[in-house]
């Protein structure tokens, strides 16, 4: 089994829409119900995934760290941009029309401390749908979206760090 990890490269690569306000610079990322009662969410790019096209994922799971302490618990939903290599992303548009896998996997992150290290479910499926498309190729661009389910009308989110790793 060949192992592999990805990193954010740059500023443009990761962000956010809250209130419908596009950020690819923040600190951190948000995903959750807003103060302005406003669903939020985020996109993280990893610019050259050296999977061959068709190989089969045997594990896969995204990793942060928490910006903020959270009581919140309420669920989201991960899912990855469908197409075949996709360009960063520049606006709320572009994120919010994006077409999506069909795969997505369920996540109720709960309560977190400050710079805990928090791992996604299992998300093998998201990525297996993207690397059996017949336009990929090993060195593309794959996002993943981490989305807000909408359940509530309360205030609620959690914060992961962004930090560039390019």
């Amino acid at each position: 089994m060949v192992a592999l990890t990805e990193a954010i490269a740059a500023s443009g690569d990761d962000g956010d829409v809250v209130d419908t306000t596009f950020n690819s610079s923040k600190v951190n990322l948000e995903v959750g119900n807003s103060m302005a009662g406003q669903p939020s969410r985020f996109f993280c790019r990893f610019t050259t995934v050296t999977i061959p096209a068709g190989a089969t994922i045997d594990d896969a799971k995204l990793q942060f760290i928490c910006d903020v302490t959270t009581s919140d618990s309420f669920a989201i939903t991960i899912r990855g941009d469908d197409s075949d290599n996709p360009s960063a992303y520049t606006n709320t548009s572009a994120i919010t029309s994006a077409t999506l896998t069909t795969a997505s996997v369920a996540w109720t992150p709960g309560a977190k401390s400050a710079d805990a290290t928090v791992d996604s479910p299992e998300i093998k499926t998201v990525i297996q749908e993207i690397v059996d498309r017949s336009g990929w190729g090993s060195g593309n661009a794959m996002i993943i979206h981490v989305i807000y389910n909408g359940e509530s009308v309360s205030a609620e989110a959690i914060k992961f760090s962004s930090q560039d790793h390019g």
